[in-house]
């Protein structure tokens, strides 16, 4: 196998000196794979800087509207 085709490839531990940088990587990486990903959570500092985040799938827990106070039928007269 090529070095160039092991780059691409995430491994255990790996570590990014920015957000911008894991964002690209993750990005390029579910390109190459198909699937999208997105930015799961994040925690800031109190200045505003990214501490920690978490990239995710693009499907993985999306928020679904509540359907307990929504109601779709008829009201019907007695």
């Amino acid at each position: 196998m090529a070095s160039s085709d092991v780059d691409w490839k995430p491994k255990i531990g790996m570590g990014f000196d920015n957000m911008e940088e894991a964002s690209k990587f993750w990005l390029a990486y579910s390109f190459r794979v198909g699937f999208g990903v997105r930015v799961g959570f994040a925690n800031q500092k109190e200045d505003g800087s990214v501490s920690s985040c978490r990239l995710v799938c693009c499907k993985e827990r999306l928020k679904r509207k509540e359907k307990r106070y929504v109601y779709e039928g008829k009201y019907t007269r007695a």
